[in-house]
Parts: structure tokens; C-alpha cells; sequence
């Protein structure tokens, strides 16, 4: 199970729609990657990398993407947590 960090708690609101992303990559890292549009409609994007016991390893969220859209947003998003998984070390 995925322990969450700080980096999520001050991004997340649940009363915004948005569209995730989540994956567990073959060296066992898991990715959940979210994009929302904002009350004034900036996209905006959260990125998590976690180990195979659900520590985080790397957190962070972008308060606006230049993004054209939700779907490019997310596209974008997976790149780069797939990208950061690879490279970051476990934690722990």
C-alpha cells in the first residue's frame, strides 16, 4: 500500500475532477501520476515514484503545465515518472 507524502497532501483536493494514471514498472517501482484542471483552469499535475514496500521515493506536483490538454498532461507525466523511476534509488 502507497504511503503517501507531503508533496501529495499539499496537492491533492477532492473536490476537483481529475484523470490518474498508475503503474508498477518491471523493476518494481510503482508510478501514480494526476492531472486536474484548477477552479481557474490551469492544468495541473502530480507526480509519485514509490519502492516496492509503498515508501515514497519521489514526490511533486506542478501547479500549472503547459500543457494543452488533461490527456497531453498526462501523457507528459508518465514520461517522466517512468523516466525518474529508472534512475532514482530505493528507498530505505
Amino acid at each position: 500500500m502507497r504511503q503517501r507524502g507531503e508533496k501529495y497532501w499539499e496537492w491533492v483536493d477532492s473536490q476537483l475532477h481529475s484523470r490518474c494514471h498508475a503503474e508498477e514498472l518491471a523493476n518494481g517501482k510503482e508510478i501514480d501520476v494526476e492531472v486536474r484542471l484548477n477552479p481557474t483552469g490551469a492544468l495541473q499535475v502530480f507526480i509519485g515514484v514509490y519502492d516496492t514496500t509503498g515508501q515514497v521515493i519521489f514526490e511533486e506536483y506542478n501547479k500549472k503545465s503547459d500543457a494543452d490538454s488533461l490527456s497531453e498532461a498526462l501523457l507528459t507525466g508518465v514520461e517522466r515518472a517512468r523516466w525518474l523511476a529508472t534512475r532514482l534509488p530505493r528507498t530505505g
